[in-house]
């Protein structure tokens, strides 16, 4: 979401149901556990400073996008509902479809966490192999850097679909897509989209409304 009342930049906003953990905090975490995070997320945790489900929730899903991606700092969780057990999450993105993912990853985790029987061993195991569950996903790095670039020069930039790394810069007549160093005018960027079908279904569906495919995830 882009115009949003939790920060001054763009974030991604995301209801998560907590079920039992609604009224869980790290204070329940021994120190193991929260030297894994710090050291394999770089989760800011104090054992004097406890936190929510949710918050937990939310920074671990923007350290996760950070694998794939550079983001800002704002993150967080608000409104929660005691009579839903839910609560809303935010943290900053850039890519919509990089950040459900790293949404998704993240409420695994601390529903993980969250169990009595927790192994600090098996906790670490699980958040190194975000960045394996990540990588087909998220953009390439010639494609960021050019991305990068576009946002430093004010130039709006959209991703495609999910099931693609292609992006669109710029918008109506001005408007070019392109992948890693590959812009639309050269043939080589044709032939992908012809050899794929959904590539090209996604492309032209994108060019119908103007915005992102958002196929279910």
């Amino acid at each position: 979401m882009w115009r949003n009342v939790y920060a001054e930049r763009p974030v991604f906003l995301g209801t998560v149901f907590l079920g039992d953990a609604f009224d869980w905090t790290t204070q329940h975490l021994s120190p193991a556990v929260l030297s894994v995070l710090r050291q394999e997320m770089s989760v800011d945790l104090s054992a004097s400073n406890p936190i929510s489900a949710a918050e937990l929730v939310a920074r671990i899903a923007q350290q996760i996008q950070r694998l794939g991606d550079v983001t800002g700092s704002a993150c967080g969780a608000a409104e929660p509902d005691s009579a839903k057990r839910t609560a809303l999450v935010f943290f900053a993105c850039r890519d919509t479809f990089l950040a459900y993912r790293c949404l998704s990853l993240a409420v695994q985790i601390v529903d993980r966490i969250a169990q009595p029987d927790l192994n600090p061993e098996g906790v670490a195991k699980m958040l190194r192999s975000c960045a394996d569950k990540i990588e087909p996903l998220a953009l390439q790095r010639r494609t960021l850097e050019m991305v990068e670039a576009a946002e430093r020069r004010g130039i709006p930039w959209h991703r495609i679909s999910v099931h693609m790394r292609h992006v669109q810069l710029g918008q109506g007549h001005r408007q070019h897509r392109f992948w890693n160093t590959l812009f639309d005018p050269e043939s080589a960027l044709a032939r992908d989209y012809a050899a794929n079908k959904i590539d090209a279904d996604d492309v032209g569906q994108f060019a119908a409304s103007g915005g992102p495919v958002r196929h279910d995830q």
